[in-house]
């Protein structure tokens, strides 16, 4: 079991109020009588309660981080910048992930309802009406990471995929003709899915490049799916010349097949991506793809949030997150 006050109080000898106010940093504690309480509570590990000790003062230090997974390094790369730049300003960050609408409505009701948070933070990755109606309806601080859309309602950190698709896709199109090009989105629900694909559908048409139905391929922005998908390129009897993916995880998974089958990545056959995750950069060849500033995302977002929560702001702000091509050698 973790410590408690109680057997700090035991061990120091005073009452369990003495203990509390001591951590509270009550000035009428003796100093030598804190010092002791403190000795005590490093020496047993105890960890305070933020819970229960905002609870009780009526304020709140944590900040909430809802995003809709946590299970690549795009995900990791946010909470990095929002616990980076939080923990700097005296706050602590609690991260959880909704990947549906029932979890989603549940995460914004605890983290507006009660004082649990400060203010928080959301990434949201499709256009819900009931849940932007919740948030409208919030008297909790809030910033929303999205695409342009929601830009105008929220104080808002924006990624503008369409543009970081496009300007990717006319600079392989730039490179060569290819025989035969396939896409692999991600969920074709996901906002973030739905401007890459277009950006990538309108550099073919700038560049003449006919693209069927079943060239658009549909994944899940996963490492899995990009194997399973590319797997089935190559049991068909044309192997595509060129893969462009929704993001880097897939692309990765797509290269894994490509290297068993020894085929030569950059003059066989070509792939590049979306995100500038660090795996992409530490293989070889290092994969050619659009980076988004993740980090910067989450920092941004948090710098906008302890904004609007000190000066109480309800003018609208938005910060665009810039990207950058990475050439890599894959194409």
């Amino acid at each position: 079991m973790a410590p408690t006050i109680k057997e700090i109080a035991k061990l120091a000898g005073v009452s369990i109020a003495t203990v509390s106010r001591a951590l509270a940093n009550d000035p009428k504690v003796i100093p030598s009588t804190k010092s002791k309480i403190d000795d005590i509570a490093r020496r047993i590990k105890y960890q305070p309660n933020l819970v229960a000790r905002n609870f009780v003062k009526g304020t709140s230090n944590l900040i909430g981080l809802i995003l809709p997974h946590l299970y690549d390094e795009f995900y990791s790369d946010i909470i990095k910048g929002v616990e980076k730049y939080a923990q700097s300003h005296g706050y602590y960050t609690l991260v959880t992930s909704s990947s549906d609408e029932v979890s989603l409505r549940d995460s914004i009701a605890n983290f507006t309802s009660g004082g649990l948070s400060a203010g928080f933070i959301i990434m949201l990755t499709s256009e819900n009406d009931e849940i932007v109606e919740q948030l409208r309806h919030s008297h909790t601080p809030l910033v929303v990471i999205s695409d342009k859309s929601l830009s105008r309602e929220f104080n808002s950190v924006t990624i503008n995929n369409y543009e970081a698709s496009f300007k990717l896709c006319k600079h392989v199109f730039s490179k060569k003709k290819y025989a035969s090009v396939k896409y692999i989105s991600g969920p074709i629900s996901n906002i973030d899915s739905q401007m890459r694909r277009d950006g990538f559908k309108d550099a073919c048409k700038e560049f003449s490049i006919p693209i069927k139905k079943k060239d658009l391929i549909e994944g899940d922005f996963t490492f899995e799916s990009g194997e399973r998908i590319c797997k089935e390129f190559f049991s068909e009897e044309k192997i595509p010349e060129l893969i462009l993916t929704g993001n880097d995880m897939m692309a990765l998974g797509c290269i894994k097949v490509i290297n068993k089958n020894k085929l030569k990545l950059g003059e066989e056959i070509f792939i590049a991506g979306i995100d500038g995750i660090i795996l992409g950069q530490m293989i070889s060849p290092r994969l050619t793809t659009m980076k988004i500033q993740t980090e910067l995302i989450g920092t941004n977002a948090v710098k906008m949030l302890l904004e609007q929560m000190k000066n109480n702001s309800h003018k609208h702000k938005n910060s665009n997150v810039v990207t950058e091509l990475l050439k890599g050698n894959t194409i």
